[in-house]
C-alpha cells in the first residue's frame, strides 16, 4: 500500500497481510512483524534504522517501530486506536511524528509517547506531509478537508467546494493537493489553496502526488476508493519531455 524511499537505500513497501519489505539492487526480502493479519497502509521513517508503519488489523489501528531487521508493536494507549484506522505516517525528524486516519484522527509522537490531537473534524484523514516549518494532512468524505498545522493546532484551509481529496506533497514554498476527479489544489507560502485546471478530464481519483527536483509535479491514482483496484493513471506536469507509455495502467 505504501513505500519510502532513502536516497541511498534501502526501499521499504508495507501493505496487506501484515507484509514489509526491505529492499535495494540486490532484491527484496519480507521481514519479521508481529501481526499477520493487519494491513499497512502507511510507512516513513528518518533512517532505515528508524522506522514507522501504520494500519489496521481490522478492529483497531496499529503502530509499529522498526528497522531493517524487522517491526514490532509500539506501546500507546489502546483508546488511541480503538475501532479507528491509520492511513499514513510523516515526521521531520525522530521526536516530532504525525499519523493521520479516519474519523479525523491525528497522532502525534514527541519522542516520549504518543497522544492524540485535535484535528477539528471527523471525516477521514488520508494522508500527512510537511517541510521544515509546515505540516498538512487531508482527506475527506463527499467534500474536501485540507488541514494545516499553526501554533501547534491545526487550521481549516480547505478552498470552497473541492471534492475529496486523497494526497498531499510539500517541497519549500509549493504545496500540492490531489483527489477524486483529478482534482489538483496548489498553494504557495503564505497564500491560500487555489482549484488548478489541469486540462484533464478525468473521472478517477488521484491517490498520490509527489514533487521532483526540477519542480515536476506526478501524480497518480486510478480506481482506487473501492474495488476493483483498476484503470491505473499517471500524470505530469513539468519540463521534462516524458516517452509514451508502452503498456497500458
Amino acid at each position: 500500500w505504501w513505500v519510502h524511499c532513502f536516497e541511498r537505500g534501502p526501499v521499504f513497501v508495507a501493505g496487506a497481510r501484515g507484509l514489509i519489505l526491505s529492499g535495494d539492487s540486490a532484491g527484496f526480502m519480507a521481514l519479521p512483524t508481529p501481526d499477520p493479519a493487519a494491513t499497512l497502509y502507511g510507512i516513513w521513517g528518518t533512517d532505515p534504522d528508524s522506522m514507522w508503519a501504520v494500519g489496521s488489523d481490522g478492529t483497531n489501528g496499529v503502530i509499529w517501530r522498526g528497522n531493517r531487521e524487522g517491526f514490532a508493536t509500539f506501546d500507546v494507549d489502546p483508546e488511541l486506536l480503538e475501532r479507528v484506522t491509520l492511513f499514513k505516517v510523516w515526521g521531520r525528524s525522530d521526536d516530532d511524528v504525525y499519523m493521520v486516519g479516519d474519523q479525523g484522527k491525528v497522532l502525534h509522537f514527541d519522542g516520549e509517547r504518543v497522544e492524540a490531537m485535535s484535528s477539528g473534524t471527523e471525516n477521514p484523514l488520508i494522508t500527512v506531509h510537511g517541510t521544515a516549518d509546515a505540516t498538512y494532512a487531508v482527506g475527506g468524505l463527499g467534500g474536501s478537508v485540507v488541514l494545516g498545522l499553526e501554533s501547534g493546532s491545526w487550521i481549516d484551509l480547505t478552498p470552497a467546494d473541492a471534492p475529496a481529496v486523497n494526497g498531499v506533497y510539500a517541497q519549500g514554498d509549493d504545496v500540492y493537493v490531489v483527489g477524486v476527479f483529478g482534482e489538483v489544489l496548489h498553494r504557495t507560502k503564505g497564500g491560500q489553496f487555489q482549484r488548478l485546471e489541469t486540462g484533464l478530464d478525468l473521472a478517477r481519483e488521484y491517490h498520490a502526488v509527489w514533487v521532483d527536483d526540477t519542480g515536476g509535479v506526478w501524480a497518480v491514482g486510478g480506481h482506487v476508493n473501492d474495488a476493483p483496484l483498476v484503470q491505473g493513471m499517471l500524470s505530469y506536469s513539468g519540463h521534462q519531455q516524458l516517452p509514451p507509455l508502452t503498456d497500458p495502467l
